[in-house]
């Protein structure tokens, strides 16, 4: 249970929630800010999105996994450093395995 609780946490989840608001964000504010958030409120309100909204979330979900795979691969490569600065991360905690 740990080393699957350890494969979690070296993705640094909050900070890939906060990578697909921040897509999600500047997706809606590009171009019309005004007109991309009015149009996406009426799709919620109507249940109808409209069809940019597929393309946003797939944008979001990418930059996620991005961002997650990079903190994995930065947690692999600093490992000697990690066992000195942050001891509690999965890898040098030796809850994952490098």
């Amino acid at each position: 249970m740990s080393t699957l609780k350890g494969f979690f946490q070296i993705t640094r989840p909050v900070n890939t929630i906060l990578c697909a608001f921040s897509v999600i964000c500047g997706g809606i504010i590009g171009g019309k800010p005004l007109d991309h958030l009015s149009e996406l409120i009426e799709g919620i309100r109507h249940a109808d999105m409209p069809p940019w909204t597929p393309r946003l979330a797939f944008a979001a979900i990418s930059a996620s996994l991005i961002l997650a795979s990079g903190n994995v691969f930065n947690d692999v490569c600093d490992l000697s450093c990690d066992r000195i600065n942050a001891p509690d991360r999965p890898i040098p905690s030796g809850r994952v395995t490098a």
